[in-house]
């Protein structure tokens, strides 16, 4: 069993974000850019008319452009590095805790008394999880029976009554589907791995993810 961490949800929205804060500081660069040129080789034609000091203005005016953008992109790519290293110190902190709640909620379903499994629903379920009390009363593990199939050759061995009780619970399985809710209780002969059979009561409950 597993818990979904919707990391792909997360990481698209990261990315989105941090493109356009990115986008962002492009823009910021090029209207200090833009503006800076304009205004500032205006400025200098109105005060200065000597060519000589003219060029060794626009020269130092050039250093200082430098100066001042590499500070402003210093401070906005500082800031945006402190925001990154702190929302992924949070989702560290949030897969972690899912992670300690899917390890607790593990050990509560192992230590139920009643037989508990669950599988995907697709054309050849996998099953992915199986309980210790399952494991004990039908004996067989997660190895024996990695999918539906697999547990349906070897809980109903005879094929004509595999094809009555997996007729009888995809239709039931179906309706649960549509209604978006629990799969009505059903009784069955379970053949267990030392070849007893057990008459067992079946329900389960589909889940939306």
């Amino acid at each position: 069993m597993t818990l979904p961490v919707e990391s792909d949800s997360v990481s698209v929205s990261q990315t989105v974000h941090d493109q356009r804060y990115l986008l962002k500081v492009a823009s910021l660069y090029a209207l200090f850019s833009t503006l800076w040129i304009f205004v500032s080789d205006e400025l200098l034609a109105l005060v200065v008319h000597d060519p000589i000091t003219a060029s060794r203005i626009s020269i130092l005016k050039g250093w200082l452009f430098i100066g001042i953008t590499t500070t402003l992109l210093y401070h906005l790519i500082n800031r945006f590095l402190r925001t990154a290293q702190a929302q992924d110190a949070e989702l560290r902190n949030i897969v972690e805790t899912l992670r300690r709640a899917e390890k607790d909620l593990r050990t509560l379903i192992d230590g139920l008394p009643i037989a508990v499994a669950t599988s995907t629903l697709e054309v050849n379920g996998r099953i992915t999880f199986i309980n210790e009390h399952s494991i004990r009363t039908f004996g067989y593990t997660l190895e024996d029976i990695p999918t539906v199939a697999d547990w349906a050759v070897r809980a109903y061995p005879d094929p004509a009554y595999r094809t009555e009780v997996f007729t009888l619970w995809d239709a039931a399985v179906a309706r649960a589907i549509a209604a978006q809710g629990r799969v009505e209780t059903m009784e069955f002969r379970v053949t267990c791995k030392d070849g007893e059979v057990r008459d067992t009561l079946f329900s389960a409950v589909v889940l939306e993810n």
